[in-house]
């Protein structure tokens, strides 16, 4: 039931607004500045409060400079598409309140020097399956559920974003 409720919400929400996306984002990028940090707030869903419009510090997309237009493109559009909608979708996480109900699989399971399959629930019924399957320098990676590995170890409360996410060409790195 779960699995099927994740797919309706990807199906009537996540998709059209991803699809939108290819054509809103470059609209939104318009507005920016080369120092801006997030888009415009009219088009919040296709931002990111997380990491920014120029995605992870240590990460170009494609281009040698993570601020240039089509870099941000790649990061709002391809790469992390609708991250704000995503996280509205998620839950608030209490690590004193649930705990790990369930862990099958292994927990090093990573696109980076680590392929397997995990799944991991809480007390409260969130939930997240990862599975990494590597060829060559690529790997297949799926990703279903809320974001939640790892994030219970801080003790912290945070948002477990929503996610389902199927990558057949994801670059496999090397630890």
């Amino acid at each position: 039931m779960k699995l099927i409720k994740h797919l309706v919400t990807f199906l009537l929400g996540v998709l059209p607004t991803t699809l939108l996306g290819f054509v809103i984002v470059p609209i939104a990028l318009l507005f920016c500045k080369k120092d801006t940090y997030d888009l415009p707030k009219l088009f919040w869903l296709w931002g990111n409060a997380e990491d920014g419009i120029n995605g992870f510090s240590t990460v170009s997309h494609f281009t040698g400079d993570p601020s240039s237009f089509h870099s941000r493109y790649i990061w709002l559009a391809s790469r992390n598409p609708v991250h704000n909608y995503k996280l509205s979708l998620g839950k608030d996480i209490d690590p004193s309140k649930v705990s790990t109900k369930k862990i099958i699989g292994d927990v090093q399971t990573s696109d980076i020097g680590h392929p397997g399959f995990l799944y991991q629930e809480l007390t409260d019924g969130t939930w997240q399956l990862y599975w990494v399957k590597r060829y060559g320098s690529k790997c297949i990676r799926l990703n279903v559920g809320y974001k939640i590995f790892d994030k219970m170890k801080y003790g912290k409360i945070f948002k477990a974003q929503w996610v389902l996410s199927f990558s057949p060409f994801h670059p496999f790195r090397e630890k």
